[in-house]
């Protein structure tokens, strides 16, 4: 019942526990948004951190702990890094099976985090999955403008223009990789020729930006 479920946590009110439970509820309401939202960080930081200290039973749990975002970004750069790598000597399928799984995981916490898109596009790119690696190559350079275009919105417009600018331009050669990779002779040349028109066009709007 209720009043045993009360009665089994009731706490003496001048207890050394007591004390220290009032003072944490109160400084806890004191707190502002934004406090508590760093607070829940420091606790994922910490419940993440623990992932190496417990036995297999519990990794489902802390994989569903969402893991602060730029813990994931770091964490992801790295991975990638170390896949890349890994790929020399070979990855066998349950440790790509893993390194999918968790950024699988993370996705779910945040879709639009480029880095994780851009994971997901060289693991296909390395199993030599055309399909997946345009699908994943496109959504990268999508949250990637978007990504851009939100850490600028303090800058003014052009500013903008030329990240965006940057952005496709990086985009053109990567897809010139992608190309080549495959062997579309055609369309990595295409894509080349693209990125040049790019770089071209930036170099106008940069000198005109200076003149203004």
């Amino acid at each position: 019942t209720t009043q045993q479920a009360t009665a089994a946590v009731a706490l003496d009110r001048a207890s050394l526990y007591g004390i220290y439970v009032r003072r944490r509820v109160l400084g806890f309401d004191q707190l502002g948004f934004e406090a508590v939202g760093k607070l829940w960080e420091l606790v994922g930081e910490y419940v993440s951190s623990t992932e190496g200290y417990v036995d297999d039973g519990n990794k489902e749990d802390l994989l569903s702990w969402p893991t602060p975002e730029r813990t994931v970004q770091i964490s992801v750069q790295q991975l990638c890094l170390k896949f890349d790598r890994a790929i020399n000597d070979g990855v066998d399928d349950d440790k790509y099976d893993e390194i999918k799984k968790l950024i699988e995981t993370w996705v779910t916490h945040y879709p639009d985090l480029p880095v994780l898109h851009y994971m997901r596009f060289i693991m296909c790119l390395k199993r030599r999955d055309r399909s997946g690696t345009l699908e994943h190559f496109h959504r990268y350079f999508d949250y990637a403008v978007i990504y851009e275009r939100r850490r600028q919105a303090a800058q003014s417009s052009t500013a903008n223009t030329i990240t965006s600018s940057t952005v496709r331009q990086y985009a053109a050669i990567v897809l010139t990789a992608l190309h080549h990779s495959f062997r579309e002779d055609a369309l990595a040349k295409a894509a080349t020729e693209e990125a040049i028109r790019i770089s071209q066009q930036q170099s106008v709007q940069t000198n005109q930006h200076k003149d203004d």
